[in-house]
């Protein structure tokens, strides 16, 4: 079972980590930020163009706002937070892990998602749809 959870993108952290990750995820789910909320609205219909996001997924340690597995896609907003130099060093090394893995890794500020949602939502599914489709196990070829 363990060797064929990265084929479902579902890798698992430090023996105690996912569990406590995972929990955490679905605590963010259920109290999203504004702009994850806002955000999240957009990317559902993006089902319309066979785009399928998942928000608050684990994986590698990290829990990501939304992907769309099938494209290798990560989208990150980024609140205040991430303005502080330190918060930005873990976000640059975080993005070169899960681009090294082979993930395409989109980031945009809060404020970008408030002021035009249906623009950003446009740059992820240009990107999205830009990339391979990498079907999942159990996916109809």
């Amino acid at each position: 079972m363990e060797q064929n959870l990265e084929y479902y993108h579902y890798q698992r952290a430090l023996s105690g980590n996912y569990a406590v990750l995972k929990r955490y995820a679905q605590r963010m789910r259920e109290a999203p930020t504004p702009a994850e909320d806002l955000l999240w609205g957009y990317l559902r219909g993006s089902r319309q163009q066979e785009l399928h996001f998942r928000r608050q997924h684990v994986m590698y340690g990290y829990i990501v706002d939304f992907i769309c597995l099938t494209r290798w896609l990560i989208v990150e907003l980024d609140g205040g937070i991430h303005d502080r130099p330190e918060q930005q060093a873990w976000d640059a090394q975080r993005t070169l892990k899960l681009e090294a893995k082979g993930y395409q890794v989109l980031r945009f500020p809060n404020e970008a998602v408030f002021a035009a949602p249906w623009k950003v939502t446009t740059e992820i599914v240009a990107a999205a749809t830009a990339r391979p489709h990498r079907p999942l196990k159990g996916d109809q070829p």
